[in-house]
């Protein structure tokens, strides 16, 4: 699962390059794996030169000057909102799945990373304890020294 979600994330940004002609340095959305999709999703992005934005295809959003998002009354940024729209996720589902985790109406995102070919770190809520030999609980600084070897 994580592997696809670090493939998904190579796949987005060479979709986003090809499809944006601007360079970007910021953006809105949602990053890392902190979220319901565990890949960053697009929603705006500040361009790094502003004044060469095509207007037909790119409107400033209303209440985060500088950002930009398609613009939705013409069929070019149509075009561009149906490209982010495309972007491929992974689903926080498919963790909960793997792991037999069962979220309550508040709960931490997991976070997973693979260290080798053989080791996979996960940082999950409390609440959560998985049961099975393959998990190990390690202190706060293993995990800290495994995250710094990734």
């Amino acid at each position: 699962m994580r592997k696809y979600e670090l493939m998904t994330e190579k796949y987005n940004s060479i979709i986003l390059e090809k499809n944006i002609p601007y360079k970007w340095n910021l953006y809105l959305g949602r990053s890392g794996q902190q979220n319901l999709f565990r890949v960053p999703v697009y929603n705006a992005f500040k361009f790094c030169d502003p004044n060469k934005v095509d207007l037909k295809v790119w409107k400033e959003k209303k209440d985060y000057p500088g950002y930009y998002v398609p613009n939705k009354r013409t069929k070019a940024g149509r075009e561009k909102q149906k490209i982010l729209d495309s972007l491929k996720v992974s689903s926080i589902i498919t963790l909960k799945r793997i792991l037999g985790m069962n979220f309550s109406e508040r709960f931490v995102f997991p976070w997973v990373e693979i260290v080798n070919d053989n080791t996979i770190i996960l940082f999950i809520d409390e609440e959560f304890e998985p049961k099975g030999e393959e998990f190990i609980e390690i202190t706060k600084r293993e995990f800290e020294e495994l995250q710094n070897k990734i």
